[in-house]
């Protein structure tokens, strides 16, 4: 299943990159970012982490197309206790408007998770309420198919094709003219029926990240995430990461 991943994660990350070489004269702009840090994991795994993401974005009068992709990686004493490999691709319709309409669809692994596979196909609408020079902050509502097939002797049944709701509230800041930068995304993920027994299932996910800009392509990055599944099987609910790298903008 890890090599199937692997695959999935490499031909997205190629057709990306791809598209931005063969196509980047006929669109108004591209972007692509690459950050690498060193990561303090709380919960599950009690560890340091490499952690490695990538993100291109193609934005022109009518549309964002951004594709993004993660790999985690940690041993403890030569023994694996975490993998987590992520790959996203999101489409936003008239994204620079109040109200924007998209569409996305992802795939990850999360072995501190015991999560061997996890789909999501997903359509919803945004609404920009903030935006200026220095602050943009939305919040959108989607609605998601979900796919969770969990690694063997996990104690929790795979959640086959469940329908979940998905409220995201995402904010960027400029707190200074130097361009230090604070940026927050907050993600609440309710299944829209109850698995067993009364039994609710329920996400949570909350990212802060502070940019210290060290050249006009290059920043210093500390950043904090909270991450919770109440459906956890014998593994905890909740993880927290703190981390702190680089990141190159391109």
């Amino acid at each position: 299943m890890t090599s199937r991943l692997f695959v999935v994660f490499g031909l997205f990350s190629c057709l990306s990159l791809g598209a931005q070489s063969l196509v980047a004269a006929e669109f108004k702009s591209w972007e692509t970012t690459l950050s690498s840090a060193l990561t303090l994991m709380e919960g599950n795994v009690d560890a340091i982490q490499i952690s490695n993401d990538l993100t291109v974005t193609h934005r022109d009068s009518l549309l964002e197309l951004s594709y993004s992709g993660g790999l985690d990686y940690a041993e403890q004493e030569d023994i694996k206790v975490q993998q987590y490999l992520s790959s996203r691709l999101t489409a936003d319709w008239w994204y620079d408007k109040t109200w924007s309409p998209f569409v996305f669809a992802s795939i990850e692994q999360n072995y501190q998770k015991a999560v061997d596979m996890r789909w999501q196909l997903g359509v919803g609408g945004k609404y920009t309420f903030w935006s200026d020079d220095d602050n943009t902050v939305s919040i959108s509502a989607a609605i998601v198919r979900d796919q969770t097939d969990y690694i063997e002797g996990a104690g929790v049944d795979d959640i086959e094709g469940a329908a979940r709701a998905s409220i995201r509230l995402k904010g960027k800041h400029r707190l200074t003219e130097a361009g230090l930068t604070f940026q927050h995304v907050t993600y609440y993920l309710p299944s829209l029926k109850l698995i067993k027994n009364d039994e609710s299932d329920i996400r949570w996910n909350t990212d802060l990240k502070l940019l210290v800009p060290l050249a006009s392509v290059l920043s210093l990055t500390v950043s904090y995430s909270y991450d919770f599944e109440n459906i956890s099987g014998d593994r905890a609910p909740a993880d927290s990461e703190l981390e702190i790298g680089l990141q190159l903008r391109l």
